[in-house]
């Protein structure tokens, strides 16, 4: 979703990388509804990360350099994560000449 607005994200690029070998990437891209869902996965401990043009690319509950890890398994509830994107700002004004 975007972080400013609340908006849902169509089209952006979502994966998931397996954080002790960083192997065994998982990518989908989201859904008219900014919806991602991935099936069938180990239990296993997971960076989610998140990209789209325009906005920054930026990790799950990403907070200065670290970001908090998604953990799959039988028993955890994971169908309620948020992944927030920060759309690029850009300052604009007359060139000095």
């Amino acid at each position: 979703m975007n972080s400013v607005t609340g908006a849902p994200l169509a089209g952006a690029r979502v994966s998931l990388v397996d954080t002790r070998t960083r192997k065994g990437v998982v990518r989908q891209i989201t859904s008219e509804g900014g919806r991602f869902e991935f099936i069938d996965l180990p239990a296993e401990k997971f960076s989610l990360n998140g990209s789209k043009r325009g906005f920054i690319s930026a990790s799950y509950d990403e907070h200065e350099q670290y970001s908090t890890a998604i953990v799959t398994g039988p028993e955890l509830k994971t169908d309620e994560l948020v992944l927030r994107l920060d759309p690029v700002a850009l300052i604009g004004g007359p060139c000095a000449g």
